[in-house]
């Protein structure tokens, strides 16, 4: 009979466990197929691909020892990848093997030459053969409709542009007078040209033109002539140019400003180059100088523009005369690249910002902040002329930027955010950088070491504290102080213990803000760091595990079975603080092959306690605890309700559960061991209240909080992950009978047991924006040992009977699996169970708490609802457990996770991108 109720104590927390993890092995799964191997045959492979177009597969085979190919198809292939040039390197994977082949992707340059194309796949530019292109009878080879560009971003076809020659007399047009006239077509290379020259009258001149057979070109200068014919003789042909003098054309870009401005990342960039003739035909050439840029030019007087590096350059624009290559104009356009959004950022000496991206600083003396430096990116995003054209900007008139260093003046309050911007400007086009954001916190104090922060934690009025540095070495076991626990004492009241029983210690103790710019505190050296090599507790261990809230002595050694209450803390945070931007941690927690142990959390003790309210934590990391955060009340006033919001969070690592809420105002009575609170009556039904809460009015649910509530707790786009039993605990007093009076039980043996049933008022948990639980895990990593703690020794007969009592929720969850209604809460997944450990409320005795679901649904998954009674289990010989309500009370367990069926499943949560962009919103 002991044993029995000695199962019910250790079963009264753990329970819940059982509940969410129920389920059972998918049946009648397919068999693997028979492995079998393979070797990759690539000879027949052309590991050359084409920049844009689908790299083909053919030649690729997989050759089994036996004789049995397999052609590799897309479905096979990762890293086919042809959106830029290179060498690269694709991944086979089949039938559990994976292989590797090299390929190279170039550049596809096509030259077009009087309808014959010269393709040539390069790599870059440089090399690339221009081809010579060749004589043509009749025609005469006048320009490529493009330049080749100095540097390759696309494929490029390119067009040899030749003109038919005629007998027609062609106009030739110069503004100096000079020029020459390209035989080619007409004379044959090396021999003299048989030409006159006369003025517009007919008349002829003399000494106008000159033949250079070797050039085959006929140079010509009119002198004091406005206009002159010149004829070549050819025997077959007679061809004349009408030479005649024209003002010189100007030239302008379309855009007409004085310099164009293009963002990074743009598509090629076109403009259109005017001239104020209408007679002259020109050709057209462009030069960066420098490597910001590839600029090319048409021949329709179109100019492109291809961005490489954000900077300055000025671009050179040379329009050629088309009847006279002696004869051209330079125009020069300035060109400014800006970066791409979010790459022109400013730093400073800072080494850490977290999660908010804001840097804070106190001002306990004075103006003066570290200098600031410009950064724009990376080096290949950021070209010449770029950082030499920067200028300062700042939201608030007390802030100056001199000299790269921001100065605040001696004001008496600071403003709150300080925004400074980088702006670069240059001709007319200007960019700015996003904010970089400094929050100036009046009278807060840097701080740089332990010291400094104990220092300051341990003063009766603190100031707000600002890291900047983390902390973590220094942490002493040495260093704490001691209080009274808050939660029910009432087994060691009973038990006449003393008041140094009762108390609980804890190791820092935050009144004021806390800002940590990203930076960790982290007391292992306090908690694990004395643990002996075992993990077990030595002399000098600060944290040897919680408190009880009820236990059980039994046999000679003085060995005890017990199920704890509150623990020790590390950080007690207390009315009114702030704690931003953060990393606290109990300790560190190794990981071996990917995994953590939780059990090295046994004696890591509670991270983060809320002791009083309107507490708010942002922007942080609470890490590695028994319980990483637990809220229950005010560290003087039970019944004072206390407020807590959480926003933009990662919550890590925890023993049992990551967040354990409840409070510490109970009701008692003295003719029923689970009473109703004042107001309420057995007309309410505590599970239909959980159900219908989120359909109540405004109205209504404010009538429900002022009754009943008495911890809130808000999460907004926060994290859970690594739970050891469930995300969240919402606690519920136990109200058993046993706990009611344990005289009437095994004949006096539950000592100390009276007046331990209570109703506790509840806590309200509210989920807005974006709230993800990462907790599925394998069933078979759920370790519920310390919720029953055993200590009992086999070497003393009088503890046989308890000696080995342990309680294995694997084994319970397996035959609660069951029950038809628990049928997907477990997903199996290659013949391992996994489960999601969601929110989890406490049953036995009443629970008012209820969960204020306002998530906005961005994240697809919703959780479904389980509740069950104590009476609906078995243990592992398939006894029914119905006599655990004798201790822990009649009132059903509740739960909100995610089950097999949800969109949210194991497998998603592995391979989830972006799984902390939610803590950005």
């Amino acid at each position: 009979m002991k044993k029995t109720l000695l199962l019910v104590i250790s079963l009264l927390l753990i329970v819940g466990v059982a509940l969410g993890l129920a389920g059972c092995k998918k049946n009648n799964e397919p068999e693997k197929p028979e492995t079998k191997t393979y070797s990759l045959d690539s000879s027949a492979f052309n590991s050359t691909a084409v920049f844009g177009e689908k790299l083909s597969l053919n030649g690729l085979k997989l050759v089994e020892a036996a004789g049995e190919t397999v052609a590799v198809t897309d479905s096979m292939v990762t890293g086919a990848d042809t959106n830029s040039a290179g060498e690269k390197e694709l991944t086979i994977s089949y039938n559990d093997q994976t292989f590797k082949v090299k390929y190279t992707v170039k550049f596809k340059v096509v030259y077009v030459v009087n309808g014959t194309e010269d393709v040539q796949l390069v790599t870059d530019a440089s090399q690339v053969v221009v081809p010579q292109p060749p004589v043509i009878s009749g025609k005469q080879f006048d320009s490529w409709d493009k330049e080749l560009p100095t540097v390759l971003v696309s494929n490029i076809k390119i067009t040899a542009i030749y003109k038919t020659l005629s007998n027609k007399t062609e106009n030739v047009y110069t503004w100096t007078g000079n020029g020459v006239i390209n035989l080619e077509g007409y004379v044959t290379a090396g021999s003299t040209a048989d030409f006159t020259v006369a003025d517009k009258d007919g008349n002829a001149l003399s000494s106008v033109a000159s033949h250079n057979k070797t050039t085959n070109k006929l140079t010509y200068d009119l002198g004091e002539n406005d206009t002159v014919v010149i004829t070549v003789n050819t025997g077959s042909m007679n061809k004349s140019w009408n030479v005649s003098r024209v003002e010189k054309p100007t030239l302008t870009v379309a855009d007409g400003a004085e310099a164009i401005g293009i963002a990074l990342g743009s598509n090629r960039y076109p403009q259109k180059i005017n001239s104020s003739s209408t007679s002259l035909s020109f050709k057209y050439a462009a030069t960066p100088s420098n490597a910001n840029l590839n600029a090319a030019t048409a021949p329709n007087g179109q100019l492109y523009i291809d961005v490489l590096k954000a900077g300055v350059t000025e671009l050179t624009v040379k329009v050629t005369n088309a009847t006279n290559e002696l004869e051209y104009i330079e125009i020069k356009q300035y060109v400014v690249i800006t970066p791409k959004s979010g790459a022109f950022v400013i730093v400073n000496d800072a080494t850490e910002y977290g999660i908010e991206d804001i840097w804070t600083v106190g001002r306990e003396n004075g103006g003066k902040l570290p200098a600031l430096t410009v950064s724009g990116g990376t080096a290949e995003n950021i070209g010449d002329g770029f950082y030499n054209n920067i200028s300062w900007k700042t939201n608030n008139s007390n802030v100056t930027v001199s000299g790269g260093k921001l100065t605040l003046a001696a004001i008496d309050e600071d403003p709150d955010i300080v925004e400074v911007r980088a702006v670069f400007g240059y001709k007319g086009v200007t960019f700015e950088s996003a904010p970089m954001k400094v929050r100036c916190v009046y009278q807060g104090i840097n701080v740089y070491s332990y010291a400094d922060l104990r220092n300051e934690t341990v003063k009766e009025d603190p100031r707000p504290i600002v890291l900047q540095a983390n902390i973590k070495d220094d942490f002493s076991a040495t260093n704490y102080e001691w209080m009274r626990s808050t939660y029910d004492l009432t087994y060691y009241q009973n038990t006449g213990a003393t008041e140094d029983k009762m108390q609980i210690k804890v190791l820092m103790k935050f009144k004021d803000d806390l800002y940590g710019n990203g930076y960790e505190i982290n007391a292992h050296n306090a908690t694990l760091g004395t643990l002996d090599s075992t993990g077990k507790p030595t002399d000098r261990t600060l944290f040897r595990g919680p408190l009880n809230f009820v236990a059980m002595t039994q046999g000679t050694s003085g060995g005890a079975i017990s199920v704890k209450g509150q623990d020790n803390i590390v950080f007690a945070v207390y009315g009114g603080v702030t704690l931003n931007n953060v990393i606290l941690k109990s300790c560190d927690l190794d990981s071996i092959d990917g995994k953590v142990d939780l059990t090295d959390l046994n004696y890591a003790g509670t991270t983060v306690e809320i002791l009083g309210d309107d507490v708010t934590i942002e922007y942080s990391r609470l890490m590695n605890g028994r319980t990483v955060l637990r809220v229950f009340g005010d560290a003087e006033d039970a019944t004072k309700e206390i407020n807590l919001y959480v926003k933009n969070t990662i919550l890590k690592g925890s023993r049992e559960f990551t967040a354990r809420i409840g409070s510490n105002r109970f009701e008692f009575s003295e003719s029923t061991a689970s009473p109703y609170l004042p107001g309420d009556s057995a007309s309410t039904k505590d599970y239909e209240t959980k159900k219908e809460y989120n359909k109540f009015t405004d109205a209504q649910k404010e009538v429900y909080d002022e009754a009943y509530i008495n911890t809130f707790v808000t999460f907004e786009n926060c994290v859970f992950e690594d739970a050891g039993i469930f995300s969240i605990g919402l606690d519920a007093h136990f109200a058993g009978e046993a706990l009611k009076d344990g005289s009437k039980w095994f004949q006096g043996a539950l000592v100390g047991w009276k007046n331990l049933a209570k109703t506790s008022y509840g806590a309200k948990l509210t989920f807005k924006g974006d709230v993800r639980l990462y907790s599925w895990k394998p069933l078979s990593d759920i370790d519920s040992s310390t919720l029953m703690e055993n200590n009992l020794t086999s070497n003393d007969t009088s503890n046989q009977m308890f000696v080995n009592m342990k309680f294995d929720v694997k084994v319970l969850v397996e035959n609660a699996s069951e029950l038809e209604s628990y049928s997907n809460i477990l997903d199996n997944i290659g013949g391992v169970n996994y489960v999601h450990a969601g929110i989890a409320f406490f049953g036995g005795g009443k629970n008012y708490s209820v969960f204020e679901n306002l998530l906005d649904g961005s994240f697809d998954a919703s959780f479904s609802e389980y509740n069950v009674k104590l009476s609906e289990l078995k243990d592992e010989n398939g006894q029914s457990q119905g006599y655990l309500q004798t201790a822990a009370g009649d009132e059903p367990f509740y739960f909100f996770i995610y089950n097999a069926n949800n969109n949210f499943t194991y497998d998603r949560q592995q391979s989830l991108d972006g799984k902390y962009d939610v803590l950005r919103k």
